[in-house]
């Protein structure tokens, strides 16, 4: 559910439009929209996508960018809806039914969104296959079905080790279970494919934290107290105020 963060960085943008001049002004449009959300300036690009959509409102592709635009500002409904839109002009058009998916996992309607996952899986020529079983294996998590979660994790892991959100959840289902040494393995290895993100991405968004914190719960398990109050004193640091697990973190922190 975390991973919108790197969604936005391999948007797949290009242009269809009614008319020569049309396409050249869309297009630009387009550039504009995705350097203000590289920038996390959503009123821009809200503002430039309107002007897009003004120009040609039935283009798949310029409606799944909008809903692109929208899931950035938690606006889900709104998003929803042009990927639907998106969809519905392009049936095949996977990367608006990887992007749907994504809201509706926000939405906790995993099974809508397992749906859309599905038909995406069949798509041997998307971009972006990893995505696709990363997000799955998403959904399998939340629905604790390890087995199958596991499998499509370690699918999107070898098909491309950059995946953040595979050790992410692989490292939460094994703390879940109890497999302390092996979650601090995946959270590890969260650690790298995080630094390795940012230094290929800029971002303007906060970097996710959650797996300083159970990296440090899984350390305490097992003992390891100098490394879990290094994560912890991590997650405190580099966390919003307002996120659930500051409070924990910082009573844990203060008992070590």
């Amino acid at each position: 559910m975390k991973y919108f963060y790197y969604l936005i960085c391999f948007l797949i943008i290009s242009c269809q439009s009614t008319s020569v001049d049309d396409e050249k002004i869309t297009t630009n449009h387009i550039k504009l929209v995705r350097s203000y959300l590289s920038q996390c300036l959503y009123p821009q690009a809200l503002f430039e996508i309107k002007k897009a959509l003004s120009l040609d409102p039935e283009s798949y592709i310029i409606n799944n960018v909008a809903g692109v635009v929208y899931f950035s500002m938690k606006q889900y409904n709104q998003a929803q809806a042009h990927f639907m839109k998106s969809i519905e002009g392009k049936p095949d058009y996977t990367e608006a039914q990887v992007n749907l998916a994504q809201t509706l996992i926000e939405r906790k309607k995993y099974n809508k969104a397992l749906f859309y996952l599905k038909k995406a899986e069949k798509d041997l020529t998307y971009i972006n296959p990893s995505k696709v079983h990363s997000r799955i294996g998403e959904i399998y998590y939340y629905q604790k079905k390890y087995f199958l979660s596991k499998k499509y994790l370690m699918t999107a892991a070898q098909v491309d080790e950059k995946n953040c959100s595979a050790p992410y959840y692989l490292g939460r289902m094994n703390y879940d279970q109890g497999a302390y040494k092996k979650a601090i393995e995946q959270f590890n290895k969260m650690k790298v494919c995080q630094k390795d993100f940012v230094k290929i991405h800029s971002s303007c968004q906060k970097p996710i934290t959650d797996h300083y914190f159970y990296q440090a719960r899984s350390e305490i398990r097992i003992k390891q107290f100098r490394s879990a109050k290094e994560n912890l004193k991590l997650f405190v640091e580099k966390s919003d105020g307002n996120h659930p697990l500051l409070k924990e973190a910082q009573v844990l922190l203060e008992g070590l």
